[in-house]
């Protein structure tokens, strides 16, 4: 099924204002059984990709970026294309929301009929009222739309103009200029004709210049299962490092089932399951990378990060597995003694130390992090928060004064600061009561 609007009405999605922000743009061009696509566009950061949040019939399908490369013929729209999870039909982007980051704006489909901006976030009413309630929805248009809706409004000057209250109605989509459908044909069959190693060399270079939206340009519609696992592994690879890990996990599950040995996809196949949460089966994925690499100090590292996850019950997600603390703690020591230089696995080992009630061990190795990360805010931090519990308040207050020195923005930083000033002065000058600590 495709999803779009007809030609008589007047834009895709209305987009609630909130103070003087300028309305986001988008659309939704293409709904499938496999996932939706469509174009995001923001006036307040034309240059930059749009990060937002997107749910389908109250599903939650966590975070994305649109920043897939545009149509020539229509700067600024930065495409998309997410999955859709196992069992969630097509007909729910009938209920779609998008919404930016920031919680300020959203851009809602309702049977892509337009919508009014709510009244509580105080916005101006820019588009059209929407339809009475009750009032039915009108009928999906029979055929898939390939055009996509809407032109786009110039770059808001900074800072914008006020939004007046009679606002002019956008032109109705029959107005707009139409576009082909991305990707065009003509890109397709130039990559189907190019040497495997001049693709293979092409996607190399934008992976190495990280460049990910032409590595994933470059690797679509790769051929069946003669497909080449490099290829694959760059795709894959692309997918995490743009945060689209649940893409990341069923691109790389090609390697998973046909080239296992290919570890350093296994790696990340790894990594994409832990940001997902999947910490089991992520675990299993780095055992069989250490099994078949057991020198190589990533697999060693990563494997004692999921472990200690699961030993700390991954801050509330799932339930502690103190039965592995053993495993997390082994395999942070050896890689530590892998790699001398990264803060990362004493960080790791003083929290599983701290569990187990061993301050003084775990100032050490928070000692030893720090010495190696000096520029780390958060070490700063649980530094200070272990010399607390130690009763070292004036060397606490050091550690917190440095962190709120590194990351100016940090609260919690500046509160800790406050607090054991003041603990300090009451230790000189007598017992301290609870209102005297509480935030101003």
């Amino acid at each position: 099924m495709s999803g779009g609007e007809d030609a008589g009405s007047a834009a895709p999605w209305a987009a609630p204002l909130g103070d003087a922000a300028p309305p986001l743009l988008g659309a939704l061009d293409g709904v499938t059984a496999e996932g939706l696509e469509g174009w995001l566009f923001d006036p307040a950061r034309p240059l930059w990709p749009v990060m937002f949040r997107v749910s389908l019939g109250g599903a939650d399908l966590g975070r994305h970026i649109a920043n897939l490369p545009p149509h020539p013929a229509a700067p600024g729209r930065l495409r998309f294309r997410i999955p859709l999870p196992a069992g969630l039909p097509p007909e729910a982007a009938q209920h779609a929301v998008i919404l930016t980051l920031d919680g300020r704006r959203a851009l809602t489909s309702e049977g892509w009929q337009e919508r009014v901006p709510d009244a509580g976030l105080g916005a101006a009413p820019s588009q059209p009222a929407a339809e009475p309630p009750g009032a039915p929805a009108p009928a999906l248009p029979p055929e898939p739309i390939s055009e996509l809706p809407a032109a786009l409004v110039p770059a808001v000057p900074q800072p914008p103009p006020p939004i007046p209250e009679a606002a002019p109605i956008p032109a109705p989509l029959a107005e707009a200029a139409p576009l082909p459908p991305p990707p065009p044909p003509e890109l397709a069959n130039l990559l189907d004709q190019l040497d495997p190693a001049q693709r293979l060399a092409l996607v190399e270079k934008a992976f190495q210049a990280k460049d990910w939206p032409v590595v994933l340009a470059l690797t679509e519609n790769l051929p069946g299962t003669a497909r080449d696992p490099r290829l694959v592994t760059f795709r894959g690879r692309a997918f995490f490092y743009q945060g689209r890990h649940a893409e990341a996990v069923e691109t790389l599950r090609f390697i998973q089932a046909r080239h296992p040995q290919r570890h350093t996809a296994m790696l990340f196949l790894g990594r994409a399951l832990a940001q997902l949460g999947q910490l089991p089966e992520a675990r299993e994925v780095l055992a069989h990378c250490r099994a078949g690499n057991p020198a190589e100090p990533r697999y060693v590292f990563e494997a004692g990060r999921i472990a200690a996850r699961l030993v700390q019950g991954d801050d509330g997600q799932a339930e502690p597995r103190p039965d592995l603390r053993e495993e997390a703690t082994s395999l942070l020591r050896q890689a530590f003694e892998m790699r001398p230089t990264d803060h990362r696995a004493p960080r790791l080992l003083a929290q599983l130390t701290l569990l187990e009630g061993r301050i003084s061990e775990a100032l050490s190795l928070l000692e030893t992090a720090v010495a190696l990360a000096p520029q780390q805010a958060e070490l700063r931090m649980e530094l200070a928060r272990v010399l607390t519990r130690l009763n070292r308040l004036e060397e606490a207050l050091a550690a917190a004064e440095a962190a709120a020195r590194l990351d100016p923005l940090r609260d919690g930083a500046a509160f800790a600061v406050r607090i054991l000033q003041r603990w300090l002065e009451a230790r000189r000058t007598g017992p301290l009561r609870i209102d005297e600590v509480a935030p101003a």
